[in-house]
């Protein structure tokens, strides 16, 4: 016994080094062009040519270039243009997607499911396939001159979000429906339920769509080309970027392109690292350790000889005991500020009867104890 329990052992220790060392020569793959990127942002010989690896001097004039010589490129309006349009297509963008996911989540309506078929099938397509027919539609509209421009990306960023619902709805679908049928006999109407309610149980799935919705118009260079055009006063920062590897500007401005491209990254890296465990639950659907733990659900499998000894769960660490003193069901959630025990009538399609409160004991564990045995009943 001892032999085998050292054989798997030295088995699960070769299979952990080797992981790594891929692992590790992966991260290397990917982080040796960052590397690159920032070294040459700070590097003080001009053009692309260069015949060592690392600088022979470093200087932080790439950066302060970028600032003060904007006779030719002005990067601090480019800035500024893609900023704008970013926060506001992210605004919108989010809205739509949000509102689109929880209709089709809880709205059944009659051309719902042909709208997830065609939406799965629009979005097999890029959107640069229509971005000629969008220009001229915008053209008509007169949105391709001047500072209209910039509500022509809005829209052209915006428009379509809806049709990205999947991982928003996959989302909804795993808050209880039971929620809504409450507050519906509280009174509140659809959207009452989707802002005062639901949202706030669903910070994870804000937040990746937040940050989906940003990045795109923040990153994205052929839409602002068609439609920005010669209009220079309208570039984003993937336009301005681009320009500086032009044969004309590349030789006095590649360094400064280098820069440029660390600066850009600075916001979206810094929202991914404060944000990532949310945008990880967020895009996994999950709603273990989040605001979702104010509900717990479990699902009871009926037997008259079986009391809790199998069930499912979704949710928190969970635990539930049953004997004859009657029982008592303990969870794990430090981040919630209630518990509610919500008791379904028996059978998969029963409706809570009972809401109770769970108590608050020491380290995050909450607890309900009842004097009957709950084995019928589903939570």
């Amino acid at each position: 016994m001892a032999k085998q329990f050292q054989s798997a052992k030295k088995k699960r220790m070769i299979n952990n080094t080797v992981v790594h060392i891929i692992l590790a020569i992966l991260a290397v793959v990917w982080l040796f062009p960052i590397f690159w990127v920032v070294l040459t942002s700070f590097r003080a010989e001009k053009g692309s040519y260069v015949s060592t690896f690392l600088p022979k001097a470093f200087t932080l004039d790439n950066y302060a270039k970028l600032f003060s010589d904007t006779t030719i490129l002005n990067f601090p309006k480019m800035f500024m243009n893609t900023l704008f349009i970013a926060i506001c297509s992210c605004i919108l963008s989010a809205f739509y997607v949000l509102a689109v996911s929880y209709c089709l989540s809880r709205i059944k309506f009659k051309l719902r499911k042909p709208y997830m078929n065609m939406a799965m099938v629009l979005g097999l397509f890029p959107g640069f396939m229509s971005m000629i027919a969008v220009y001229f539609i915008l053209k008509a509209m007169g949105l391709t001159e001047g500072n209209l421009i910039k509500l022509a990306l809005i829209l052209c960023y915006s428009g379509g979000a809806g049709l990205g619902f999947q991982i928003a709805k996959g989302f909804f679908d795993t808050i209880p429906a039971a929620i809504d049928e409450a507050a519906l006999l509280d009174g509140c109407t659809r959207w009452q339920i989707f802002y005062k309610i639901t949202l706030p149980l669903s910070k994870p799935i804000i937040v990746y769509t937040v940050l989906t919705s940003f990045m795109g118009p923040w990153l994205d260079f052929i839409f602002a080309r068609v439609i920005c055009r010669a209009n220079s006063d309208q570039y984003t920062i993937a336009i301005g970027l681009w320009k500086m590897l032009e044969k004309e500007y590349i030789d006095s401005w590649y360094t400064s392109f280098a820069a440029g491209a660390v600066l850009i990254s600075i916001p979206i890296a810094l929202l991914f690292l404060f944000m990532q465990k949310y945008y990880v639950d967020g895009i996994s659907g999950a709603v273990k350790g989040i605001i979702m733990e104010n509900i717990i659900k479990l699902k009871k499998y009926y037997s008259s000889k079986e009391f809790l000894d199998n069930y499912i769960y979704e949710g928190n660490d969970l635990g539930a005991e049953c004997n004859e003193n009657g029982t008592t069901f303990k969870l794990w959630s430090p981040g919630a500020d209630s518990v509610v025990l919500n008791l379904y009538e028996a059978g998969d399609g029963g409706k809570a009867y009972e809401h109770i409160p769970m108590k608050k004991e020491d380290k995050g564990v909450w607890s309900f104890h009842s004097d009957k045995e709950l084995h019928k009943s589903v939570l």
